[in-house]
């Protein structure tokens, strides 16, 4: 499990990261569950209803809290925000790298929703095909779509 610190009373810390000004009660535990659940995409909704059910989220959060801390959240680079597959909803995914990773590509499964961090090599190879072609990829926008191993398992 990963540990949350607050220090000084005004940053929520962890792997480099801070969230600045004064830190709720509610806005600590939004941030401590993302910690846990590195690398996992969630509409505002499904976090809302997310931290309801989780036995170790002590407070109560409610959807208009959790939309404007998220807001916060990907101003400040702590969070990526994602338009979800199909959808006019965004997700939102705390980086399973501990950093923000806007230095890399991204592949997520358009079943399950995963989202795959490239390393430094295989994001510099593709940018390197792109560049082939005459094309400059965004490295913070780009999103390569497709299906996991796990879902094409489990498909018919």
């Amino acid at each position: 499990m990963i540990s949350c610190e607050i220090e000084n009373g005004s940053q929520f810390e962890r792997g480099g990261m801070a969230m600045t000004g004064y830190q709720t009660q509610q806005s600590k535990a939004l941030v401590a569950f993302l910690y846990r659940h590195p690398g996992w995409a969630f509409t505002a909704r499904e976090l809302a209803k997310a931290l309801k059910d989780d036995p170790l989220t002590d407070q109560t959060v409610g959807e208009s809290t959790v939309y404007r801390l998220l807001q916060k959240l990907v101003a400040e680079g702590i969070i990526k925000r994602y338009l979800s597959e199909g959808s006019r909803c965004y997700v939102y995914e705390m980086p399973p790298c501990g950093r923000p990773c806007n230095e890399h590509l991204h592949i997520k499964c358009t079943l399950c929703h995963k989202l795959i961090h490239l390393g430094e090599a295989e994001t510099n190879r593709v940018m390197q095909e792109a560049e082939k072609e005459g094309f400059v990829l965004d490295r913070e926008q780009t999103l390569l779509l497709g299906q996991c191993a796990a879902c094409r398992r489990e498909a018919p």
